[in-house]
């Protein structure tokens, strides 16, 4: 019974009632609740996954380019990768 009177007293008291008031509020009805909140949280989290993976890519191109600086693996991308040859040469595709 005490814990009865102890709520109820509280309860009537204007100050519990507009912080309740005010957590109920931002809780569910603000434009900016919890469920808001959540959803732009998940997004800035799947958006910094593809940042650092965009970073990844780019930094394996950069390194892909400067490689293209090397005549020797130049020459070797150009054969694999475009079947060129020299000139007296065959080239057998074996799959």
């Amino acid at each position: 019974m005490e814990k009865i009177a102890f709520i109820k007293k509280h309860i009537k008291n204007r100050f519990v009632l507009s912080a309740l008031f005010l957590l109920v509020w931002l809780t569910f009805f603000d434009e900016y609740n919890l469920f808001f909140q959540y959803r732009i949280r998940s997004e800035k989290k799947a958006l910094l996954k593809e940042l650092y993976l965009l970073k990844y890519q780019t930094y394996e191109n950069t390194k892909f380019l400067n490689s293209l600086d090397d005549l020797e693996f130049l020459e070797k991308y150009a054969r694999e990768k475009f079947l060129m040859k020299k000139t007296n040469e065959d080239v057998y595709i074996i799959e």
